[in-house]
């Protein structure tokens, strides 16, 4: 038997569809995400795990096996466009590919205004940000700049299990006049 989980929750997902991609066989999970193909011949396989909400995942060469005993968890399976919790223990962080900074608010410059804003992006699997807000301002003058600085920024993808995984990470954008406040004529 093999399992069908979710990726951010690891609970079994049932009622998914297991497909041996190029043959006639397949099969369903059950209430406790398992499953079983059965009477395949041995051999190496691409298997397509699809369920509803949930983002279909493809394994190539996968060994499958006649009255296969393997046991735990073999598909992985993500919400589709489902924010990831805010803390996700990765093996590797995601880092900036492209970074954009923010343009300085021309009422913030006039008035010699100075700051930080702390945006929290969400980063897909493939490095992009899907979503931002602000996490804490020290003006509300930046913040607009600042989420839409983060949005264009890029990254390559956090890792979990050798697998791009979706993350939340913190950035602080700072906001500071060269030079100082601009000068009175």
């Amino acid at each position: 038997m093999e399992t069908v989980v979710d990726e951010a929750t690891r609970e079994p997902i049932s009622k998914a569809k297991i497909s041996v991609l190029g043959t006639k066989y397949s099969a369903t999970t059950s209430a406790d995400g398992q499953y079983m193909i059965e009477s395949i011949p041995e051999g190496l396989y691409q298997i397509k795990a699809e369920a509803a909400e949930y983002e279909p995942k493809t394994i190539n060469n996968y060994s499958l096996e006649e009255k296969s005993t393997k046991s735990g968890p073999l598909f992985f399976m993500k919400k589709k466009n489902q924010e990831p919790p805010e803390f996700v223990e990765v093996e590797k962080q995601p880092t900036p590919t492209k970074q954009v900074q923010p343009a300085y608010p021309e009422a913030a410059r006039r008035a010699g205004a100075e700051g930080t804003v702390w945006i929290s992006i969400w980063i897909d699997a493939q490095g992009n940000p899907k979503k931002a807000k602000v996490i804490k301002s020290d003006a509300e003058v930046f913040n607009q700049a600042a989420l839409d600085a983060a949005m264009q920024w890029r990254f390559t993808p956090a890792v979990l299990k050798k697998e791009p995984v979706a993350v939340w990470v913190a950035i602080p954008f700072k906001f500071k006049l060269n030079g100082g406040p601009p000068k009175s004529k």
